[in-house]
């Protein structure tokens, strides 16, 4: 699998930031962000959405993952019920978007003790579960797996 990640042509080990969780989000903050390059959704949105310059978004770097990498697919609601349930954190407030788990949300940090990142290939299933993850994309915790640049 061949992924893309925009606005930068460059990628640094010793930049890269640690994956962390936030109460106000249902996504991981931090990590190597990108998506599948066969669907470049994230250009898609960040067209669509004027999220970032067309300058930013012609930068990008194409990579693939170690063979032995450990990734956790969310493909469906159970995908995301067994993350919860193995790595739960309980949220202060209820989100106001979340049918299923209003009061929880995944331990990223935890997880990432366990695996080397997430990918999420179903959002339009999940876009309320997991608001804030707008497109099937993958965020890496272990930079170390990233194992090929392609230009």
């Amino acid at each position: 699998m061949i992924y893309i990640a925009r606005g930068t042509n460059t990628f640094d080990i010793n930049k890269f930031m640690r994956v962390r969780n936030d109460d106000n989000l249902r996504k991981p903050l931090g990590g190597f962000w990108a998506c599948r390059k066969s669907s470049d959704d994230w250009l898609k949105w960040c067209k669509a959405e004027e999220y970032m310059s067309s300058e930013s978004l012609r930068k990008s770097i194409d990579f693939t993952l170690i063979s032995n990498s450990k990734i956790y697919t969310i493909d469906t609601v159970e995908d995301l019920a067994q993350l919860i349930k193995k790595y739960p954190m309980k949220k202060g407030f209820p989100s106001m978007f979340s049918k299923i788990f209003p009061y929880h949300t995944v331990n990223w940090e935890l997880m990432s003790r366990d695996y080397d990142g997430v990918e999420l290939v179903n959002e339009p299933l999940l876009h309320w579960e997991l608001y804030g993850w707008d497109i099937n994309s993958i965020v890496i915790f272990n930079p170390r797996v990233i194992a090929v640049r392609i230009k």
